[in-house]
């Protein structure tokens, strides 16, 4: 069975497959988990904390989330766009799914636009990518 983000909220027990997650938003001492099917869900947990677990939790599967400034952790599978002009950064499965749209600082969509245009061009090069 593949890894999965295990959240305690009170009473409950939260589990999240790491391909469902869109992007975790904090809020004030909690985190909104939100999922590609639309929904979303309010932990009691600090972004910080989400951040540990999903490190914990996710081994390998933990690269696939970074760390936007103080408010998100997104899933970069799901970056659509990023539009710095417009402060905006859509995350979306590219399938007519549900769209998520973020409004992150304008430093942190500059800098996960070079993370991803970094990514891209690392994998371009990578003699493995050609299979």
């Amino acid at each position: 069975m593949a890894p999965a983000l295990i959240i305690s909220k009170g009473t409950e027990l939260l589990r999240f497959l790491p391909d469902s997650i869109l992007c975790i938003a904090a809020e004030g001492n909690y985190s909104i988990v939100y999922t590609l099917d639309g929904e979303h869900c309010l932990v009691s947990a600090q972004l910080g904390q989400v951040e540990e677990l999903l490190g914990k939790q996710l081994g390998e599967g933990a690269k696939e989330f970074i760390r936007m400034g103080r408010p998100y952790i997104i899933n970069t599978k799901y970056i659509h766009s990023i539009d710095i002009g417009r402060q905006t950064l859509v995350l979306s499965d590219c399938k007519g799914g549900k769209v998520h749209t973020l409004e992150p600082s304008r430093d942190a969509l500059i800098k996960l636009r070079d993370y991803v245009m970094d990514h891209s061009i690392n994998r371009i090069n990578d003699p493995q990518h050609e299979q």
